[in-house]
């Protein structure tokens, strides 16, 4: 109940009803509007996270796949922003996207790992550990995928030169890398959300004709995103999870789904709270510290058997470290030239 009322707190407190609806695409998924809801995102992987640790509301552990499905999205929209307005080149690109992503991961190993030693944990003292590697799935999966598709965008735009077999290209090539995870049983997290990506890029893309949809049928696009949503959860909840049907095709309805969702809420709703504010840039910093944070406080000395004890200081903690962490990358990147 506790992680149900600050959700609902972090999205609905302090709306503002967008009277007229944005006559953009731009201003429907404008920089502040997309980090704020990244910050939702990263809260609601989080809640994902403690649910199942916990063993309560299993629903928010699903929620938490269809939010990295929207970070996704978010993501590919925000990459073909940038390179329509010129604030991207081919160039510079995949250097400067790598280092957004690995610099502040690797400053969260670092602080771990030196955390883990000090508080004695008995966690992360190997050299294996060290480097970074084993410390979570939870957050490697999430970082290879994003590299991967930051890749992808990278060849697509080298050697491609139209816009639309660009997004053609990206999708395709996710579709045969997803299908591969799933076929070899690589890790079932690879194989949902990344189409996601595509879409975003679609968005941006094809953004004046949708706008031009929206505002035509917007009702309707809500109630039938709605119900694909609603039966693709269904699916995705009740069968196996390794049914083709079950979670491979109906998992990744369901976050595309969901990012049209996100993108209709947006047309009409932003939020905007201190708390929204706060969480908005530190979203990814919060995801790649939080499993840690659930390890330290369920495995060390520091124990806490109270859920709701456990819950506060879960969030508290990751909250403190994204700061930490995000205080010191702003460091970092002045000092590499970056803006």
């Amino acid at each position: 109940m506790l992680l149900v009322l600050f959700l609902s707190f972090l999205v609905f407190w302090k709306i503002t009803i967008v009277n007229p609806p944005s006559l953009s695409m731009n201003e429907v998924l404008d920089y502040d509007s997309c980090s704020i809801i990244k910050g939702i995102l990263a809260i609601v992987v989080m809640s994902g996270h403690i649910s199942k640790r916990l063993g309560i509301l299993f629903f928010l552990d699903k929620a938490g796949v269809l939010a990295v499905g929207i970070f996704f999205f978010l993501s590919g929209y925000g990459l073909m922003k940038k390179y329509s307005e010129k604030k991207l080149t081919v160039s510079n690109f995949l250097f400067r996207r790598y280092l957004l992503i690995l610099i502040p991961c690797s400053v969260a190993y670092i602080l771990i790992v030196l955390l883990n030693m000090i508080l004695q944990t008995g966690k992360y003292t190997s050299l294996k550990n060290v480097l970074g590697v084993g410390i979570s799935q939870f957050i490697n999966w999430y970082i290879l995928v994003i590299l991967f598709l930051y890749t992808v965008f990278f060849i697509s735009f080298k050697i491609i030169k139209n816009n639309r077999n660009r997004i053609l290209f990206t999708c395709i090539i996710t579709f045969l890398f997803m299908l591969l995870g799933y076929f070899l049983h690589i890790n079932r997290v690879y194989w949902g959300g990344a189409f996601c990506f595509s879409l975003g890029m679609a968005f941006k893309e094809y953004a004046p004709m949708i706008m031009k949809i929206t505002k035509k049928f917007y009702w309707y696009i809500l109630l039938a995103v709605l119900l694909i949503l609603c039966v693709s959860c269904i699916i995705f909840f009740s069968l196996n999870q390794y049914s083709f049907i079950g979670d491979f095709v109906s998992r990744n309805i369901a976050t595309l789904m969901s990012a049209i969702l996100c993108y209709l809420f947006l047309y009409k709703i932003k939020p905007k709270n201190f708390l929204n504010l706060i969480t908005a840039k530190l979203s990814y910093e919060i995801y790649i510290v939080h499993v840690s944070m659930l390890d330290l406080f369920q495995f060390s000395w520091l124990k806490i058997d109270s859920s709701i004890f456990y819950i506060c200081a879960v969030i508290l903690s990751s909250l403190f470290l994204a700061y930490v962490i995000h205080n010191i990358c702003i460091v970092i990147f002045k000092k590499i030239g970056f803006k």
